[in-house]
């Protein structure tokens, strides 16, 4: 529709900004101290793992459905 952004443009934008914004939590979350005690430090660090890994596996599906929403119909 012209110079309109259609509703496809808009959620794909606001998905990015949403994966970005996860993305500063997580890279700052990541630097804070984890509890002193051993089990809770454990639990901490698990957690930050398994933080980062969900971040980067939904930032790969992300740009995986980005590029045949965007790229592959220009080459079609």
């Amino acid at each position: 529709v012209g110079s309109e952004m259609c509703i496809r443009d808009r959620i794909s934008a606001f998905a990015f900004l949403l994966i970005v914004a996860a993305g500063i939590m997580n890279y700052r979350s990541a630097r804070l101290p984890c509890p002193i005690d051993p089990e809770l430090g454990k639990v901490c660090m698990q957690t930050r793992q398994r933080s980062q890994r969900l971040y980067f596996i939904s930032t790969g599906i992300f740009a995986f459905a980005s590029f045949f929403t965007y790229i592959v119909p220009l080459i079609i």
